[in-house]
């Protein structure tokens, strides 16, 4: 998957309270005010950026509107849509929870902070599950189960022939089984490489790869403004690919290699899994980047 770094776009919708009761309570209507990008003319600034880690735990980003004109207190905003990427090219969006907001910055040139927690939060700490699953029962039936209870879909790229090795009963959490099944699922072959399974929550959806093997989507790094050499991959700094997440691959020019490296890298191959992703990204300003953790196909 190839990807265009120029003409940054971010569209914001939040979703606010329309007006309280009469003791000061949130009522259930709500109204929408929408920040868009325009297709040409001046940009409003924009900001997005967070950190990715591959675990099985909410994300979180933090938004940035510079000259963000309310008629209601910020704290009226409960809910964030955000699409972001690059005109004519691939995007992303964050739908989530504002947690908190505040003016970072006072006017001309005021700054509106928005930290988001990605999905339904209140759902995932709080849906339960009572059930009992036997043994020989197929990893996709356990997952399709806890996704209905926190309301997601799941996105499974684990092999097919994936069963629970022993029975497990559960009530409680239904948050609570995801480490649960990474614990019986952990395995290591034999160089001492784990090769269980992984599960995340991401946006509305369950993912689960195999964590030797990731997903299967692969993107490519044509341009990249820094790379180091670690023990398993590289840690690699280039322009933010809103698709990307933990557990999916990025693949190396191998000409980067040669002019960097020497060519002495070639030989280790070029294709990488990400387990940590870090960005900042601006519609208006040179903020446009990403640093990865990753580990080598090979490693």
């Amino acid at each position: 998957m190839k990807q265009p770094f120029f003409d940054k776009v971010i569209n914001v919708s939040l979703h606010r309270y329309a007006e309280l009761d009469s003791v000061g309570r949130a009522e259930s209507r709500t109204n929408v005010v929408q920040i868009f990008t325009p297709d040409s003319g001046r940009k409003p600034t924009i900001r997005v950026s967070g950190q990715f880690v591959s675990q099985d735990l909410i994300q979180q980003v933090e938004l940035r509107v510079t000259n963000f004109r309310t008629d209601e207190p910020l704290d009226r905003y409960f809910y964030a849509t955000i699409e972001a990427g690059y005109a004519g090219g691939k995007s992303t969006a964050f739908r989530g929870k504002i947690v908190n907001s505040y003016q970072e910055q006072p006017g001309p040139d005021s700054v509106t902070v928005f930290q988001i927690l990605v999905g339904d939060p209140d759902t995932w700490l709080t849906s339960t599950l009572s059930i009992t699953w036997q043994a020989g029962v197929a990893l996709d039936v356990v997952l399709n189960d806890i996704a209905k209870a926190l309301d997601m879909k799941v996105e499974n790229y684990a092999t097919a022939d994936f069963t629970l090795p022993v029975a497990i009963s559960h009530n409680g959490l239904a948050k609570e089984l995801l480490p649960k099944l990474r614990r019986v699922f952990a395995a290591r072959s034999a160089d001492d490489v784990f090769t269980g399974i992984v599960i995340q929550p991401w946006n509305n959806r369950l993912v689960c790869f195999q964590a030797d093997q990731g997903t299967t989507l692969v993107y490519e790094l044509d341009y990249i403004t820094h790379a180091m050499h670690n023990a398993a991959g590289f840690d690699i700094q280039a322009p933010w690919i809103p698709m990307l997440r933990p557990g999916d691959w990025v693949r190396i020019d191998p000409r980067f290699f040669r002019q960097d490296f020497g060519g002495a890298q070639v030989a280790h191959g070029n294709l990488f899994q990400v387990y940590l992703i870090a960005f900042d990204f601006c519609t208006t300003d040179a903020n446009n980047s990403m640093t990865l953790k990753t580990i080598g196909a090979e490693a």
